[in-house]
């Protein structure tokens, strides 16, 4: 086992995933990424997102972001709106139906997302030592590295098994298993009013 699986099914991490989702049952999402970014790059970078329609284990479920290195003075982080996962699931659009760019990061959009820069968004800095815990409905967007040369970042998934939306839909995988989001959460997809123009 992986040393990023190893701390995905950590202790103490479950300790808390069980009581952020208050649940004694704990359904540990597989896919844990390393993810690298460098200098400049923009084609791997999220917009205005939820976790929640690439890796769909409950409406409920918890990220827990951390930098193997300090990410700091807003290079490299992510831009955050605290307390937008209360709004529920936003609806998105199909921006490129089963990643036919290969770049996860743009097969669903948010549609407007560009009035979510009026709002009160934050950064923080966050160390090597620390971890980002948050909502998988929580609206954030990752933020370009323009003076580090590179960042690396893992993230561990925690979803709830008796979150009733997950159970009604058998607890399913996310896009790294090949099951999209429309094929799933088919009233969460609005269409694009730019495609029947």
């Amino acid at each position: 086992m992986g040393s990023t699986q190893q701390l995905l099914v950590k202790d103490r991490n479950l300790r808390l995933a069980r009581m952020l989702m208050s649940t004694d049952h704990v359904n540990v999402l597989p896919y844990v990424p390393l993810r690298i970014d460098i200098k400049g790059e923009e084609k791997y970078l999220f917009d205005w997102h939820q976790d929640f329609p690439y890796t769909p284990g409950s409406e409920d479920g918890i990220v827990v972001w951390a930098p193997l290195f300090d990410v700091l003075n807003h290079e490299g982080g992510i831009k955050f709106i605290p307390g937008s996962h209360h709004d529920g699931v936003v609806p998105v659009i199909i921006a490129d139906k089963q990643n036919t760019k290969e770049n996860g990061a743009h097969t669903v959009r948010i549609p407007n997302a560009e009035v979510l820069e009026d709002e009160q968004a934050f950064t923080i800095d966050v160390y090597a030592t620390d971890v980002l815990v948050f909502s998988t409905l929580l609206l954030h967007k990752s933020m370009m590295l323009r003076n580090q040369p590179i960042r690396w970042t893992t993230q561990l998934r925690y979803a709830n098994f008796n979150n009733p939306s997950a159970v009604m839909k058998g607890w399913l995988g996310g896009m790294i298993e090949g099951c999209w989001f429309e094929n799933v959460y088919s009233e969460y997809v609005v269409q694009d009013n730019k495609d029947t123009l």
